[in-house]
């Protein structure tokens, strides 16, 4: 079934050029130079950035419990007024570090898609050599993609629409091997690493082309007895569709609306007598389609490390309507890594 937005995402894994939160900054500095503009505010409330290696700093959450840190802050594209867009780095002492970016495009922005998809191309060429990842990749966010413990064992378990091998990757597999992956492009990366694009477009208009497409790379694969997950090329007519949206989509009609819904509940918090802030988070979860919870979910978790960044020595407190599994899951792993950080069920009828 067509949904009525698109999130995808560049990803590079296990970064050797990464390793601490001031690692962030040179790469951060290239964000503006290939068209992507830091914010320094929190979503929705951004605005411009003076001073980069003092938005790291404040954007820098550090989880001392599990030893991890993440640095996260918008960025909008300056080519176009209509997209929301998020840059992240995350790692720590036992988790292989990583750098992604990404954004969800509406079907009535749905010609942002290849613009996007180009200058995520360029800013992992020009980024790779300085966070020298092991593998990355440019692909749906929702797409199947390699665990940790996976890049960490060098397991090639899928191919995105693009792929940097890093040197580790060929070591294990093969430059032949990896040049030889069927697509539309492949190059050398400069610390002899292969960088391997798919297709011209991250959409294409002709289904049984795709298909034939993915199927030839699994086939190449199997051959070398690797088995991997091959999502790409996507069909723009099954990510969009055509038409009016039917009711069973949820009760938000289009993705800009459910945006704003979003907006308006994080906007603004409570202020407790004690200086707990408090974020209070009415959806109606069983209407959302399954890209409106999932975008959701992780709006959510940005809002919650955004308050953390943002006011580090208060509690910070979320009063949810409902608290679906995955819901709870989220918010789980978030309070366990931050004390500071509490979540509840509320009556809000």
């Amino acid at each position: 079934m067509a949904a009525d937005d698109i999130q995808f995402k560049l990803k590079l894994a296990d970064c050797m050029g990464l390793r601490e939160p001031e690692h962030v900054i040179p790469t951060a500095l290239m964000l503006s130079e290939h068209g992507f503009l830091p914010s320094s505010g929190d979503w929705p409330n951004q605005g411009p950035v003076e001073d980069i290696h003092e938005l790291v700093r404040k954007r820098t959450v550090n989880f001392e419990s599990t030893g991890t840190w993440c640095v996260g802050f918008p960025v909008e594209p300056q080519w176009t007024g209509h997209l929301l867009a998020t840059f992240e780095c995350e790692g720590g002492k036992e988790r292989p570090t990583s750098c992604r970016m990404g954004a969800l495009i509406d079907r009535e922005d749905c010609v942002e898609v290849e613009p996007f998809a180009e200058r995520l191309v360029r800013f992992g060429l020009y980024s790779y050599p300085l966070v020298r990842p092991a593998i990355g990749y440019i692909d749906k966010s929702w797409a199947k993609e390699p665990f940790p413990a996976d890049v960490q064992r060098r397991k090639l378990v899928s191919l995105g629409w693009v792929n940097f091998f890093g040197p580790p990757y060929v070591e294990k597999y093969g430059r032949d091997f990896l040049s030889g992956i069927p697509g539309y492009r492949v190059e050398e990366l400069p610390d002899g690493g292969v960088f391997h694009q798919l297709s011209p477009t991250f959409l294409v208009e002709d289904a049984a082309v795709a298909r034939s497409l993915r199927q030839e790379v699994k086939d190449y694969c199997a051959k070398a007895g690797v088995k991997i997950s091959c999502q790409a090329p996507y069909v723009h007519s099954q990510v969009f569709g055509k038409g009016e949206y039917p009711a069973s989509q949820g009760a938000y009609r289009t993705f800009a609306e459910f945006r704003l819904t979003l907006l308006e509940l994080f906007r603004t918090a409570l202020v407790l007598d004690d200086g707990t802030r408090v974020k209070v988070v009415c959806l109606d979860w069983e209407t959302l389609t399954k890209p409106q919870r999932e975008y959701a979910l992780d709006a959510i978790r940005r809002a919650a490390q955004a308050e953390l960044s943002k006011h580090p020595d208060v509690r910070i407190l979320f009063e949810f309507n409902e608290i679906p599994a995955d819901l709870d899951a989220v918010m789980d792993r978030l309070a366990r890594a931050e004390p500071r950080l509490s979540y509840a069920r509320v009556d809000m009828s």
